[in-house]
């Protein structure tokens, strides 16, 4: 059996406590390997890819479930999206902010929207976990420099339905696994992976979505600009609501025109140069 400070340095910290059974240590370094088998080389088919994660799903399950009989509590619902967010740091750093900053938008959105603090948690946790699918990614697809082939786009297009299966595999996560399901799915019917249309398409799962979009639009990306707070704006006004419910396009334009405003409540008034500037307490 490997020391548990070896084996700390694949994933970190655990739930709970130290790895401290040699069933947990053969079950993490399973999962190091095959993650790391994945991301470093590149299944271009379908059934591989989803073979994939069932495979990642069950030593997920494996693993959390063996922490839980050596611990005297079962591991709550935030100890395990607080793991699996490791995970995802482990090997993704950059898709990790990302979902960071989604998760704060939705939890911030969630409270607008005066969703109940157990709704708000369900949320915070599929948009901390909606991009999890991506570890059965190849980091070649997901990060190379070209344009991508179509053979390569629709295993990019995978990445939702690995996430569900992922996180349907552990039991707790079932209503976590949902979101990320259907996080790229379209009001109008243009998204992936079932084309869903409407609300066919979970709530939150629709909150999600259209959070993971704002992000990307208000921060820079390597092929593109940061949007400004009126382009976000103009586009909640116009081609968002064919991809998003129009009433949480309302609600998140809202939203960020109350926090844009509550900014500049906080900046003082410039003081006019022909006046003498206050004296300011220490």
């Amino acid at each position: 059996m490997q020391p548990a400070s070896v084996t700390g340095n694949i994933l970190g910290s655990y739930p709970r406590t130290a790895v401290s059974s040699k069933s947990e240590v053969e079950i993490l370094l399973q999962l190091d390997d095959q993650v790391a088998l994945l991301r470093e080389g590149e299944i271009s088919n379908r059934s591989g890819t989803i073979a994939a994660a069932r495979w990642i799903g069950g030593l997920l399950h494996r693993y959390l479930e063996a922490v839980g009989s050596n611990s005297l509590f079962d591991l709550s619902f935030q100890e395990k999206t607080a793991f699996l967010f490791r995970l995802l740091q482990r090997y993704d750093p950059e898709t990790a902010t990302h979902t960071q900053r989604v998760a704060a938008l939705a939890e911030e959105l969630g409270s607008f929207l005066r969703l109940r603090p157990g709704s708000i948690e369900l949320l915070r946790s599929g948009a901390l976990l909606h991009d999890i699918g991506k570890l059965c990614i190849s980091a070649k697809i997901l990060n190379g420099a070209g344009a991508l082939t179509p053979q390569q786009w629709e295993i990019i297009k995978l990445h939702p339905r690995t996430g569900f299966l992922m996180l349907n595999a552990i039991p707790g996560l079932e209503a976590v696994a949902r979101i990320v399901l259907n996080h790229h799915e379209r009001f109008n019917g243009s998204g992936y992976p079932a084309a869903a249309a409407g609300n066919t398409i979970p709530y939150f799962a629709q909150i999600v979505a259209i959070c993971d979009v704002v992000d990307a639009l208000q921060n820079k990306r390597s092929y593109k600009a940061a949007w400004s707070d009126r382009q976000v704006e103009n586009y909640l006004d116009g081609e968002a609501q064919l991809l998003f419910a129009p009433d949480l396009c309302r609600q998140m334009r809202e939203m960020l025109k109350q926090r844009l405003t509550s900014r500049f409540a906080l900046v003082p008034a410039p003081v006019p140069a022909s006046e003498p500037r206050p004296h300011l307490p220490m």
